[in-house]
């Protein structure tokens, strides 16, 4: 839409001066609302009059414009309006038609010349346009062709979908870019943006339409950090479509004001560790793999998960690199070194490092510990020596670089195929929680903080073995399992403080 002035008013009244009838037109030229690299501060038209070599005055209406590059000075363009009338023989009857500044023909007097400027400054903004936006798709890439179609009469839906899609994905020739699981993160939280937000446009978006959103997610049981996720999502989106001229940024303080409270990152944490009896039907079941003395990968993974904590994708990316056996390191039982984990992405999966510096730790190896993974260690060998994999060069044992619960050839255990699996062996077995619900994998973890605070340890020492970033974060997630730790300790101070004669 081109924007010359809001109303008749920013016009400026025909003035005769020096020969020159001068209406003026203030205003910078936009498109769509987006503002463009090169700009037009103003417009100008002027009658102007000439004698010809016959001796008869002529006169036609001249456009004016003053341009700019950025931050260049301006520069003046001219455009003549040349469509009056055809001469006749008379010179009388062409002078009088050619000099009336006010005649009502199309083209002629004021009105029409403002209505030919216009037309003419459109012209120049709509070639402007189409250069920067080929400069822009030869810089952005071809990836980023869809933020090029959207505009501020596109839909919520439509202007966050574009957004995403545009965003690079982090690489080793991009670095700047965002993380894999992120992207994947925005792509799953656009999908409630179709239904949630309809047919409505990104510049008519309001706090209360927003609001809504969030509360029909709440309904829909989605966790709170889906719905932050979410948030921010259609946050970062609108933040583009201000800087692209598409969204007005009092429009965005009132829908993302500064100071907002989160839903929370879970609702409602609701640990679910194992009960006594689905615990100890566990135990049994890992007792008997062991005993047969060839447990599968899928219970080394069940066992690593239930005596360290460690999440579903740090068991999985766990390598012989990070296992210390022989305690070397900074702790004289050995240690499992937490440096690697499975992240999604796209189809697959990549191994990255810890999202937090807490993440990357060490946790000692106690007996239990130590058993399962030299077991495990002698296991793989077998494994390997039996696929034809010759170890002499690694001492007879699995190569440092090959996963502690992978396959002979030296891939990982795919964490979705251990979520399946689990699934079934807890359904066949009939393992539950405390909550009642049948255990899923990361429910170990919670087994394992759970037990650790009912056994006395110190909660501090179970977050940083846990890899939490805050203590306060495991306190908020077990504090059910706190009284019975708080009791504990109160029964240990009788007649500490106190002595009685």
């Amino acid at each position: 839409m081109l924007r010359i002035g809001a109303n008749s008013s920013d016009m400026m009244s025909p003035t005769m001066y020096g020969g020159y009838l001068v209406g003026t037109m203030v205003g910078m030229a936009t498109s769509g609302g987006r503002p463009m690299a090169k700009r037009y501060s103003e417009g100008t038209v002027r009658y102007r009059v000439r004698r010809g070599k016959d001796g008869i005055e002529r006169g036609h209406w001249e456009a004016l414009l003053k341009v700019s590059d950025g931050g260049s000075p301006w520069r003046s363009k001219s455009k003549a309006i040349k469509d009056y009338p055809k001469q006749t023989a008379d010179g009388r009857t062409v002078r009088a038609e050619i000099l009336s500044p006010t005649k009502s023909r199309p083209n002629q007097g004021r009105e029409g010349a403002l209505a030919a400027l216009a037309e003419w400054r459109g012209r120049l903004m709509a070639d402007d346009e189409a250069e920067e936006r080929k400069a822009r798709q030869a810089e952005l890439g071809a990836g980023d062709a869809a933020i090029l179609s959207v505009g501020a009469d596109s839909t919520v839906y439509e202007y966050v979908d574009a957004f995403v899609s545009s965003r690079k994905i982090r690489n080793t020739s991009n670095p700047a870019g965002i993380a894999r699981s992120t992207y994947d993160g925005y792509r799953y939280a656009i999908r409630s943006m179709d239904e949630g937000f309809g047919n409505t446009k990104i510049r008519d978006l309001k706090p209360a339409r927003i609001l809504a959103w969030q509360k029909s997610l709440e309904h829909q049981g989605k966790a709170g950090a889906t719905i932050n996720r979410a948030y921010w999502c259609l946050k970062n989106a609108c933040e583009y479509a201000v800087q692209n001229g598409d969204m007005d940024a009092e429009q965005f303080a009132l829908c993302f004001p500064r100071k907002r409270v989160d839903a929370p990152k879970s609702a409602n944490p609701d640990p679910n560790p194992l009960d006594d009896s689905s615990l100890e039907l566990l135990n049994l079941l890992i007792d008997r793999a062991n005993a047969q003395g060839d447990p599968s990968a899928f219970m080394v993974c069940v066992e690593l998960a239930l005596l360290t904590g460690m999440r579903q994708s740090e068991v999985c990316g766990l390598r012989w690199r990070d296992v210390d056996l022989e305690g070397s390191g900074q702790y004289p039982t050995g240690s499992i070194h937490v440096c690697n984990m499975l992240s999604r992405s796209g189809s697959g999966f990549v191994e990255k490092e810890p999202k937090t510096k807490a993440g990357n730790r060490f946790i000692p190896l106690n007996a239990d510990l130590r058993s399962l993974l030299l077991a495990r260690r002698d296991q793989q060998a077998r494994e390997m020596t039996d696929a034809g994999v010759d170890l002499a060069g690694t001492g007879g044992w699995p190569p440092l670089d090959h996963y502690v619960c992978g396959n002979p050839n030296g891939g990982f255990f795919n964490p979705t195929v251990l979520s399946r699996s689990w699934r079934s062996f807890a359904q066949g077995n009939d393992l539950r929680g405390i909550k009642g619900r049948r255990a899923v994998f990361h429910d170990l973890r919670h087994t394992f903080a759970t037990r650790a605070i009912h056994e006395g340890v110190d909660v501090e020492v179970v977050s940083t073995i846990l890899g939490h970033a805050k203590v306060s974060i495991t306190v908020d997630i077990y504090a059910d399992a706190m009284p019975d730790a708080k009791t504990r300790g109160m029964e240990a101070m009788n007649g500490v403080m106190r002595r009685h004669a």
